[in-house]
Parts: C-alpha cells; sequence; structure tokens
C-alpha cells in the first residue's frame, strides 16, 4: 500500500492524481484535492494484513515469471498541461508484438467467486477499471489481469489469467473526472458524493465513525489538523480584512475597472436587523415585563485542543473553539457527482 497522496499539489503549480485513487470514493478524492490530512491505517488493523499479503502474492509471481519486466514502472498520463495521472504498473508482459500492461490481484475464496460471477463489477473492480485504464492508455496496450487464489494461511493454491482488449474509460473520461474534482475543489468546499468503502483515508468525514478505526495516532492527527485549519481561517480572515480596508483606500469610487479587467464595486446593503432595546425596554416597564424573560441561554459542547510543545518551543499550542467550526460533511448542502455515466465496458 503506497503512502503517496492520492492527489499531489506540486510547488510549480502542477496537480497530480494517483491513478490507484481515480476510481474512489467521491468525498475521499475531492478532500485529498482540497488538502485535508489522510489518516493512516493503524498497524494491526486487518486491512493491513491484505495489503501485506497482496505485496507478498505479487512478487512471488513476479519471481517465477521473469519475463515479466518494468516491474513497478511509473507512468504518466497528461490530462492538461497543469494535470497529469501518476501510477506504478505491476509489470509489463513482452509475451505479444504489443505486449500486455499485467495487474496482479490476489484473492481469497470469496472474492474469487464472486468475480467468477459478476468479472469486473465485483468488490472493488470498479475502481481498478479507472487504474488500469489509465496504465493501459499510457502504455497503449492491452491488459493481463492475474488473479492468484490464497487460502487460508494465506498460501497461494490457483491462479487464472484474462485479458482485456481496450481501456474501461478512454482519456476523456479520465479528464473528464478530473476537470470535475478540480471543479469542486475550486469552490473551497467539501460537498460530494460519499461511498464509504474500507479502507477510506478520511474515514473521520463519513456520516458514521468506525470507532474501531480510531487510535492515538488518529487523534494525534486529526488534531493538527483541526488546528492547521484554524490557524489558516484565521490568517485568511485576516488578510480578507487588509485587502478590503486597502481597496476601499486605493478606490476613489465605489465602481473601478483595472486595465486587466478586473472589477472592483463597493455597494450599500441592509445589515441584519437588530433590537432597539431603548425602546423595547420602555415598552416593556409599561407592561410590567422584563426583557430577560424572553431571552433564553443553552449550553453547546465546546473543544480544546492542547498540542504538545516543539523542542524549539517554550510553550504547547491551546485552542478553543465551539460546535459550529467543524467540517462540513457529506449531506449538508448541494451534492457534487464527479462522475459521469458512460465509458467503455468489456
Amino acid at each position: 500500500m503506497s503512502d503517496a497522496p492520492s492527489v499531489w499539489l506540486r510547488d510549480d503549480g502542477r496537480v497530480e492524481y494517483r491513478a490507484s485513487a481515480l476510481g474512489g470514493c467521491d468525498m475521499a478524492l475531492l478532500a485529498a484535492r482540497l488538502g485535508y490530512e489522510p489518516v493512516p491505517l493503524k498497524a494491526d488493523a486487518p486491512m493491513m494484513r491484505v495489503f501485506e499479503r497482496g505485496k507478498r502474492i505479487e512478487d512471488e509471481y513476479l519471481e517465477s515469471h521473469r519475463y515479466i519486466c518494468e516491474r513497478q514502472q511509473e507512468i504518466y498520463l497528461d490530462v492538461t498541461g497543469r494535470l497529469k495521472v501518476v501510477g506504478h504498473i505491476d509489470g509489463f508482459a513482452r509475451d505479444s508484438f504489443q505486449g500486455h500492461v499485467v495487474e496482479i490481484k490476489s484473492q481469497n475464496r470469496v472474492a474469487w467467486d464472486e468475480f467468477e460471477r459478476s468479472h469486473w463489477d465485483s468488490g472493488l473492480f470498479p475502481k481498478y477499471k479507472w487504474q488500469v485504464s489509465c496504465y493501459m492508455i499510457a502504455y497503449d496496450a492491452p491488459l493481463k489481469l492475474v488473479r492468484v487464489l490464497v487460502d487460508d494461511e494465506g498460501r497461494a493454491v490457483e491462479e487464472h489469467v484474462s485479458y482485456v482488449d481496450e481501456p474501461f474509460y478512454s482519456l476523456a473520461d479520465i479528464r473528464s473526472r478530473i476537470l470535475r474534482v478540480e471543479a469542486a475543489a475550486a469552490t473551497g468546499v467539501l460537498s460530494a458524493e460519499c461511498t464509504p468503502a474500507f479502507p477510506c483515508p478520511y474515514f473521520y468525514l463519513h456520516e458514521e465513525i468506525d470507532r474501531e478505526l480510531i487510535d492515538d495516532e488518529t487523534i494525534d492527527v486529526l488534531a493538527h489538523e483541526y488546528e492547521d485549519a484554524r490557524a489558516a481561517s484565521a490568517a485568511a480572515r485576516g488578510k480578507q480584512d487588509a485587502a478590503r480596508r486597502a481597496l476601499r483606500e486605493a478606490s476613489e469610487q465605489d465602481k473601478y475597472e483595472t486595465a486587466s479587467g478586473v472589477r472592483v464595486t463597493f455597494y450599500m446593503a441592509k445589515n441584519p436587523p437588530k433590537v432597539d432595546r431603548e425602546s423595547l425596554d420602555e415598552f416593556l416597564k409599561e407592561n410590567g415585563r422584563k426583557f430577560d424573560e424572553f431571552t433564553t441561554q443553552g449550553q453547546s459542547e465546546r473543544l480544546r485542543v492542547t498540542l504538545p510543545k516543539e523542542d524549539d518551543e517554550s510553550t504547547s499550542s491551546v485552542s478553543e473553539t465551539g460546535t459550529d467550526s467543524g467540517v462540513r460533511s457529506a449531506g449538508s448542502g448541494e451534492v457534487i457527482h464527479l462522475v459521469e455515466s458512460g465509458g467503455m465496458d468489456s
């Protein structure tokens, strides 16, 4: 399992999407693009053993099939001048004129039988369609899928090879998906369809959180994410206020347009209504009532985050906020669908 981010924002402004993440949950992909911190799986999580088994089975298969070359070769797929897809193939088999991109998957008996029934629509294979399509387009070659059946002890007991002649999704399909993510990310709002699939590195954004996934490392990551977001929000508000004051000073009139076409407009708008306490108190006094009779004060949960001091700091970092500063989760407001129907299937 790679530690590389699902979406990488490079210093030069380019954005790279991992091929293995393209077919994943819309919420997770958008969260990665917006810079949300992924939470790693616990070291003793059952899924970690599945990943380790898959890596071992892949290595064993490649070791016994030496004609497969270019193992873990990195591929780049240009989407636009700024957007790219990055991935690593399991290998490339030069066993025909065109050769084949090799993809190796280990399966237990349940997953094996499910694939026999539903093929590429079973289990996580709909997600893999996006991944292998990127590889096939990058190499301009068909796919060789190697499935390895493992027993309860993790030993390989059977192999099956099948072929896919054409990518499931075209370059246009891949470009459309990524551009939809980019458009959603431009709003800065995390609102997309969530299809929870274990393991999800952004499980803390799900409507229901699996507490079994949470340990000290999870809390550490989320606490730092919370603090970073709070600090960035405060900095953004300060920059916005400073820019507004400077724009007001720089613009002698209420409307201004620069040579490049930027328009700045100042206008009057109604403020939210407020109570005239002086008049209201006089009215209440005449009627033998008090203002406090018409006010209520409840309680709300608040959060205090205290981060341990770093080696070069003399104090720890403490912040306290109310519940209104939480992240916007799936289901709040408009949901952005990032996948269009279509694409080639075989």
